[in-house]
């Protein structure tokens, strides 16, 4: 015969009773167990969601940094070819 009692079950037998008990025992450390597990696993997510944010982050702040950089190369290249042709065209007119 099974018995409700608030969320937990309980069967009672009319021939061993005494043998039961071990065996609420036993559902009452695998029940508490079961909620220790599921109160680590939503921390774990909870830091899963927020790894995860973080990585997206440190990706964009590396992409923007990339782009900068490459961006600054891009300029300091423009600059050396301006010089060499501003030292030509001074060469030019200095020996015509």
């Amino acid at each position: 015969m099974e018995k409700e009692a608030g969320q937990k079950l309980r069967w009672n037998c009319s021939f061993c009773y005494k043998g039961t008990a071990k065996l609420h025992s036993r559902i009452e450390k695998i029940e508490d167990k079961l909620f220790e597990l599921q109160t680590k696993q939503s921390v774990m997510q909870e830091e899963n969601i927020n790894l995860t944010e973080h990585v997206k982050s440190e990706i964009q702040s590396r992409k923007n940094v990339e782009e900068r950089l490459i961006y600054s190369c891009l300029e300091a290249k423009l600059v050396e070819i301006e010089s060499q042709q501003q030292l030509q065209q001074d060469r030019q007119q200095q020996h015509p």
